[in-house]
């Protein structure tokens, strides 16, 4: 079990003593099953997670003895052998999707207050099994993201690096290019590696990356079989989106358009869309059509951009024809000799560090009296303003972009970033971060 920031709002869930139950939702294999089991060994006299993708009949035969309740309870803790205690015991859903029924008594079973409750679930799942988007009243959800970069050098053993980068972000102050050198090697062993748990892990046992590849191939395999049942029970198109959405993402112009997708109907691809995203594998970022605070209104809903959830993922997929193909290609990504250009990967990164804290994700392209196009990569609210964030990643690069932009829309852009490969500075009023920075522009 490796520290999680999340820890923190399972820990904010028990001091409310019981008032509703709580959902954690997330991609499959990102730790949400081990994330609340955890937590339930550390925090509570006794525990019972109830898998309903295991042994469905061990799991569902309580529910015959509702509504009553001192039954309902007998039976799950006889079935479980392990003793219940009132206000000290927490029963775990465990991926909730596979029974709606338990859902559906949430309300019934916090209201009884004997217990605490937690359910795990993709979101995607729950909308497909129960084909609705009822929120029980009695349960708050957040969503569990892969480890992000401050999460793995926990992993590394490495919190006092982690410790000091936040230190010198908060006091914009360089970290040096000793301590710089060491913290940019390791946001690139972060990046081939990514933040599922499992590969973090395999990781850790043996740091060669070719080993924890096989563990990221599981995922995509499993990721890909997920697309393959929605497109056969509702005839999306994630199956073909899913096989192409790395190497679109390599692609100079790498927005998806609505109208430019062929073999479907509109109606289609926006549900094919909207599964992708919330299945957690993606996150989509909007172009917007003017600059404006209120980015969600302004959005174009047809022209968007998918980024994986995980970078480590990516990686695997963009560079492996066959198990263990990429080794060579992960140690170039390591030592930064990697002579393709790797400004996606970086950019991918960028966007998984902001979508971790909760941030949609929007970034705007514009033309110039001559046609010529510009685009900010990515913008962040600051009150009224708005921050024009770019993401560099070689030596040879133009802020054109983004010095244009600054000229144009002075009144609603403030504080314009750099997200580079090198330590932090400020000039010409242009603020440069190290990439590893990323995640906590909060």
């Amino acid at each position: 079990m490796f520290e999680r920031k999340a820890y923190q709002k399972l820990l904010d869930f028990k001091k409310d003593n019981g008032k509703y139950a709580l959902l954690i939702e997330g991609a499959r294999r990102v730790g949400k099953s081990t994330l609340a089991e955890e937590f339930a060994k550390r925090e509570y006299r006794s525990y019972i997670l109830v898998n309903f993708s295991q042994d469905l009949s061990l799991a569902t035969d309580p529910f015959q003895f509702l509504p009553d309740l001192d039954y309902f309870f007998s039976a799950l803790s006889a079935n479980y052998n392990t003793e219940l205690f009132p206000r000290e015991s927490l029963i775990i859903f465990d991926e909730v999707q596979e029974f709606p029924l338990a859902r559906s008594y949430i309300k019934y079973l916090v209201k009884d207050g004997r217990y605490d409750f937690i359910e795990t679930g993709s979101l995607i799942s729950i909308h497909k099994k129960t084909n609705t988007q009822f929120i029980p009243s009695e349960e708050d959800a957040f969503t569990l993201h892969p480890m992000d970069f401050e999460e793995f050098l926990w992993a590394r053993g490495k919190k006092i690096l982690a410790d000091f980068v936040r230190q010198c972000f908060e006091n914009k102050r360089s970290l040096g290019p000793a301590l710089h050198k060491q913290a940019i090697q390791e946001y690139r062993h972060y990046l081939v590696t990514g933040g599922m748990p499992q590969v973090v892990a395999a990781f850790l046992d043996n740091p060669f990356h070719f080993v924890a590849d096989r563990q990221k191939q599981q995922i995509l395999r499993l990721y890909r079989q997920d697309m393959a049942k929605l497109d056969d029970e509702f005839g999306l198109k994630a199956g073909d989106i899913f096989d192409t959405a790395a190497s679109n993402l390599g692609l100079v112009n790498s927005r998806f358009r609505v109208s430019s997708l062929r073999g479907a109907s509109d109606s289609t691809i926006r549900m094919t869309f909207k599964a992708l995203e919330d299945s957690q594998i993606f996150h989509r970022a909007y172009d917007l059509t003017e600059l404006n605070v209120n980015m969600k209104r302004l959005r174009d809903d047809n022209c968007f951009k998918l980024y994986f959830s995980d970078t480590g993922l990516l990686i695997s997929d963009i560079y492996n024809d066959q198990e263990g193909g990429g080794s060579d290609i992960y140690r170039s990504i390591i030592s930064d000799t990697l002579s393709t250009n790797q400004g996606y990967i970086y950019e991918n990164a960028v966007a998984q560090a902001f979508a971790s804290s909760g941030r949609r994700l929007y970034y705007y392209a514009f033309r110039d009296d001559s046609k010529h196009r510009y685009e900010l990569d990515f913008l962040l609210r600051r009150g009224k303003k708005l921050m024009p964030i770019e993401v560099k990643s070689t030596e040879a690069y133009s802020l054109s972009s983004l010095k244009r932009a600054m000229k144009e829309h002075s009144s609603i852009l403030v504080s314009p970033t750099v997200l580079w490969t090198k330590d932090s500075k400020k000039e010409e009023g242009i603020t440069y971060l190290p990439l590893y920075m990323a995640g906590l522009l909060d």
